[in-house]
């Protein structure tokens, strides 16, 4: 019963030393997390395991409450980015492909999947593109060649381009 009675008093004074001492206690769990890294994996891993199910049921009802969520946690985990700085590239580009110009309705964001850094913004089409000819610029410029010297069929005639 007291600890319910004092629970806001009691986290506030709690927070309150943590801001105080932040770094003595940043310092402490990296140490402990150091020292005891392998047996947490573990630990989390397991948990994972026995409880696969119910992880899955709550991230979806998560993610149904809350769409943005998902497409936050993506950006974050996969390219290191907020939405905000999603929605400055996005502003930047003009709500185009950085390829094709063409609008972009679902973009996806293209990035170097060496080093992982960004490059921008693609339509569908083009982020496939991309990865078909797997990132090799020698590559692109063959195909831009092999489409120029070329000749297109239409309609089943031939024509020289």
């Amino acid at each position: 019963m007291w600890y319910v009675a004092n629970r806001e008093r009691l986290r506030d004074e709690n927070l309150k030393k943590y801001r105080e001492n932040s770094e003595l206690a940043k310092a402490k769990a990296r140490t402990f997390y150091q020292e005891n890294r392998q047996r947490l994996i573990e630990r989390s891993q397991q948990y994972y395991r026995s409880n696969i199910q119910k992880k899955k049921e709550y991230d979806q009802t998560r993610h149904k409450k809350n769409p943005k969520l998902r497409r936050q946690t993506e950006l974050r985990r996969k390219y290191g980015m907020t939405v905000e700085e999603f929605d400055a590239l996005l502003g930047a580009q003009e709500n185009q492909c950085a390829c094709c110009r063409e609008l972009l309705v679902q973009p996806a964001v293209d990035h170097c999947h060496k080093t992982g850094r960004v490059r921008g913004l693609l339509c569908g089409p083009c982020n496939r593109a991309l990865g078909h000819a797997r990132e090799d610029k020698e590559r692109c410029l063959r195909l831009a060649a092999y489409l120029e010297a070329n000749t297109c069929c239409v309609a089943g005639k031939v024509y020289s381009l």
